[in-house]
């Protein structure tokens, strides 16, 4: 079953990878929308606009894959995992 794993520091969060709705660019950060009305708000004001397209586009581009998204890699912040 095709998941999404979002890391950040000690915190891993897992779902369905049908449950993501859509992942959006903001102006500090990026926003990551669930079915049942749930986000999830990363803020970092730093993080390189390259970034964050890299985070949307694979959540757009890789539908029924097994993703992650793990925000403290500035050079891979977005995987396919192939397993």
């Amino acid at each position: 079953m095709a998941e999404i794993t979002i890391k950040k520091g000690g915190v891993i969060i897992s779902a369905s990878r049908s449950d993501l709705m859509e992942v959006n660019e903001t102006a500090d950060g990026v926003v990551f929308s669930f079915k049942g009305g749930l986000q999830i708000n990363y803020m970092d004001t730093f993080m390189p606009a390259v970034n964050k397209q890299i985070i949307k586009n694979t959540a757009d581009s890789f539908g029924n894959k097994k993703l992650i998204f793990n925000l403290d890699n500035q050079k891979n912040p977005a995987m396919v995992d192939a397993t």
